[in-house]
């Protein structure tokens, strides 16, 4: 299941023909794999984000898997877009930056085991 759309990335990319499409759900595919290799997940961050709760008698208590009422965070989803856009604009020079800005986004919710940066 994707979570970020084909509709959402040709907004950003600002693509109105349908000529690229195949190669961008390719391209979101392997760029939602990598956030999540990124951030040592196995399911994208959702809101509420899950910041650990401590409950009542103590222990610590957090949502492991998203629910499909809680939305991808948007810091996330952009992250994403970004190294969408890395790989289908094809600049060198640019690719680096786009997937510099792209981590960025994603660090804030990087599970504690892979902080190892």
């Amino acid at each position: 299941m994707s979570y970020v759309t084909l509709a959402q990335v040709k907004e950003a990319l600002r693509q109105t023909q349908n000529s690229d499409d195949n190669l961008l759900t390719r391209l979101i595919a392997s760029a939602e794999e990598e956030c999540l290799r990124f951030l040592g997940r196995t399911e994208l961050p959702t809101l509420p984000v899950e910041y650990p709760v401590v409950s009542s008698d103590g222990s610590l208590v957090s949502e492991e898997v998203p629910s499909s009422g809680d939305p991808v965070v948007a810091d996330v989803v952009n992250g994403i877009i970004l190294m969408v856009q890395a790989d289908y604009d094809g600049d060198p020079l640019m690719r680096d930056k786009l997937r510099q800005a792209a981590e960025a986004l994603w660090m804030p919710y990087a599970v504690r085991d892979r902080l190892w940066l």
